[in-house]
């Protein structure tokens, strides 16, 4: 036996539920808005360090992918010394900074190279000496082992070596932003001249035009 629908009368007093108000996500009150921006603030500072420290870095990862992509190349002891030379020469020997070690090659360089490496000396003397010997003269006594050393050296160095100070102050992030806005106003003054140029142009132009006629 079905059950009928419930009659108008008992429904009459029933009315429809209203949905409640959206809440908002955006905070109502002032604290917790300066809070929400001083939070984006130092994450868009924490993020802005870490790509230019990302950036300043670069050559230090490009140096170490040649070292990988080389790793079993038969001419791996001339490749170490070809990317350290080219490293150090990037890093130190083109800055008037360093104007006391021109020579890339001898114990004088080792020396400045382990200078320059955090902790430890990367490069210790005997076996690094006669693999700068092996290099000019083909050193027979020079082994596999020796030549993995030298790789592993080199390839600590690049990991670990001190970034200068000059290439530190390059990506600091005050003076990236110096930079910037730098071009920036460059860029606004080279537009604005050109406007003017133009509208002398046009104006010039159009007395020309206006002598014409007369």
């Amino acid at each position: 036996m079905s059950q009928s629908a419930p009659s108008s009368y008992i429904l009459r007093n029933m009315a429809e539920v209203a949905n409640p108000d959206s809440v908002s996500l955006i905070p109502q009150t002032l604290g917790w808005l300066l809070l929400l921006v001083i939070i984006l603030l130092v994450l868009s500072y924490v993020v802005t360090k870490r790509y230019l420290n990302y950036r300043m870095n670069q050559y230090r990862r490009e140096a170490l992918a040649i070292l990988q992509h080389n790793q079993h190349n038969e001419k791996r002891d001339l490749m170490c010394y070809q990317v350290l030379t080219q490293v150090s020469h990037y890093l130190y020997l083109q800055q008037k900074k360093y104007p006391q070690q021109k020579k890339q090659f001898g114990q004088a360089w080792l020396d400045y190279l382990n200078r320059q490496c955090a902790g430890k000396a990367c490069f210790q003397p005997e076996l690094s000496q006669a693999w700068l010997n092996h290099l000019v003269g083909g050193n027979q006594d020079f082994s596999s082992q020796d030549s993995q050393a030298i790789f592993a050296a080199t390839e600590q160095w690049l990991s670990a070596h001190r970034v200068p100070q000059w290439l530190s102050e390059q990506w600091n992030f005050s003076v990236v932003v110096k930079r910037g806005l730098s071009r920036l106003t460059l860029k606004a003054t080279s537009a604005q001249g050109a406007i003017n140029q133009g509208q002398r142009n046009q104006g010039n132009s159009k007395q020309g035009d206006s002598n014409g006629v007369e």
